[in-house]
């Protein structure tokens, strides 16, 4: 099931509907997501398998909200593996993508990325996500436009 991840979506559970609603928009984009309540199966082990997904993902998704930089727990794990993995990137390469669901501080630990509101225009936040996630179709559609 993890094998096949591309784009990790990281969330606390009180954001859950923000985050379906992301992972349903970018499978809908062609884009594979992977979402603990989407992916993980009945009887599965859930820390090693989000660990595997993690791994295994080409893209890490943080959704940054009030509720989930105050708490302690288990997205903030999920943050520090995904820092782990953003360290064997090339510096110029993106891998993990903050995304501020509401208007929230940002944790110190990704304070060096730039951040998206999600919140202020989802429609074109999620265009640009997808510029980032599926760059070659970006180009096919800037060159089928006649200048």
């Amino acid at each position: 099931m993890a094998d096949d991840v591309k784009v990790f979506i990281s969330y606390a559970r009180e954001d859950y509907e923000t985050a379906k609603k992301l992972y349903d928009d970018l499978k809908e984009a062609g884009v594979t997501p992977w979402m603990d309540k989407e992916n993980l199966l009945p009887g599965q082990v859930w820390k090693p398998a989000v660990t595997k997904a993690i791994k295994q993902s080409r893209f890490f998704l943080a959704l940054l909200s009030s509720r989930s930089v105050s708490k302690k727990g288990f997205f903030h794990t999920k943050l520090k593996k995904a820092l782990e993995v953003f360290d064997e990137f090339a510096e110029e390469d993106i891998y993990l993508i903050p995304l501020l669901i509401n208007d929230c501080e940002i944790p110190e630990r990704v304070e060096h990325i730039h951040c998206t509101e999600l919140f202020s225009d989802y429609d074109k936040t999620v265009n640009d996500i997808l510029r980032v996630l599926q760059p070659d179709q970006a180009v096919e559609e800037l060159e089928s436009f006649v200048f």
